[in-house]
């Protein structure tokens, strides 16, 4: 929150327009039971309000707002919930359609989008890269 604070000040004192693009989790969107992390999820979909809501505040200085909630990533946090726990990572796969955990790489197409003029009709969203969640 803070960071969005600091940046749309820049950018309206610029009077530039521009983006800001928040990452927040799948978790926002649906939870991640049966492991219990309430905080986190929390904590994205709080992510998800802030930026509908700083999208909606920010859009007459031309300023667009919009995240991406990735989904199973191969992350250091993940890596430290698959230690030591056979199975977790077959799992957690396997509530997607693709059977599979992303790498982090498969995220920069979306940021590319976002940060582009393509999603210039765009703002107050969120894209899900997920796998393809059931």
């Amino acid at each position: 929150m803070y960071t969005v604070q600091h940046c749309a000040a820049q950018m309206v004192k610029q009077k530039t327009g521009g983006n800001i693009v928040c990452i927040s989790s799948a978790a926002g969107h649906h939870g991640c039971a049966p492991m219990t992390c309430a905080a986190y999820v929390a904590s994205k979909h709080a992510v998800l309000g802030l930026v509908k809501q700083v999208a909606g505040e920010l859009a007459e200085h031309g300023i667009r707002c919009n995240s991406i909630s990735p989904g199973i990533m191969r992350t250091a946090m993940l890596k430290k919930i698959f230690e030591g726990t056979q199975g977790r990572e077959e799992l957690l796969s396997s509530g997607c359609m693709l059977k599979r955990v992303g790498e982090p790489d498969e995220l920069h197409g979306a940021m590319l989008y976002l940060m582009s003029d393509a999603s210039s009709y765009m703002t107050g969203n969120d894209i899900l890269v997920n796998g393809g969640k059931l």
